[in-house]
């Protein structure tokens, strides 16, 4: 359910991102806004190998922060940068596997410690 809710808000970005809505706001902007979103955008823009390792690292970083909401991460690195589809899925796969062990881990300790391993 995360990956695949996660992949359609990227991918709803992305294509609103490239729409002629887009175009109209940021020619109603000034220059220098324009030229700031578009630095922005380039974030996640992959030239080499050693490029793509750093944005998934960074990718798999923002996955597991807590302080960064799920979902308007996905409308947000689809819309307003240039990660690839593909590095974006890898490192949502990975970083929901990760946080959903981390959860239920979490809540087994907790199990354990209420309940004393008596809780079936």
């Amino acid at each position: 359910g995360q990956l695949t809710a996660g992949i359609l808000a990227f991918t709803f970005a992305r294509n609103a991102a490239d729409s002629d809505g887009i175009t109209q706001v940021l020619d109603s902007l000034s220059p220098e806004a324009v030229e700031k979103f578009q630095r922005f955008r380039q974030l996640g823009e992959v030239r080499n190998k050693q490029d793509q390792q750093n944005v998934l690292l960074a990718l798999v970083g923002l996955r597991l922060a807590p302080f960064f909401p799920f979902s308007a991460g996905n409308y947000l690195l689809g819309g307003a940068t240039r990660v690839p589809l593909s590095l974006f899925t890898i490192a949502t796969l990975f970083g929901c596997i990760v946080s959903n062990f981390i959860s239920t881990s979490i809540g087994a300790s907790g199990a354990e410690i209420l309940w004393g391993g008596n809780h079936r």
